[in-house]
């Protein structure tokens, strides 16, 4: 089965055992099958050992700034990705995209005057 991947975590299988890899500088808090909590800070490309083959599986919840992740390990996959945007980061990506809308109707307002000016 190959690669699974949120915006900030991908999770793939070496050699039998479930790893995560940040995909960029990431914090997050990860709560195993069995209810274990821990907390982890991983750099860019920093991988993670995350589920020994064999091991029980069940599903797994990363929580980080920007997503809510769940995905299952068989004892030999992931599969179920699931990320859902926190809230906090769809009111960023929602401003990022007024901004961008701003940007563009200005410059269309520009090119306008522009040629008003050139009649």
């Amino acid at each position: 089965l190959g690669a699974m991947q949120s915006k900030e975590l991908e999770f793939y299988v070496d050699g039998r055992c479930g790893r995560l890899r940040a995909v960029t500088d990431v914090t997050f808090q990860a709560t195993a099958p069995n209810r274990f909590k821990f907390s982890k800070t991983l750099a860019a490309g920093q991988t993670l050992f995350n589920a020994p083959p064999g091991s029980d599986g069940g599903e797994w919840k990363f929580e980080t700034s920007r997503q809510s992740i769940k995905i299952t390990w068989t004892g030999s996959a992931w599969t179920g990705l699931q990320a859902v945007d926190t809230p906090a980061e769809t009111q960023r990506r929602e401003a990022e995209e007024r901004q961008r809308q701003e940007a563009m109707r200005r410059q269309a307002e520009e090119r306008q005057r522009q040629e008003a000016m050139r009649r």
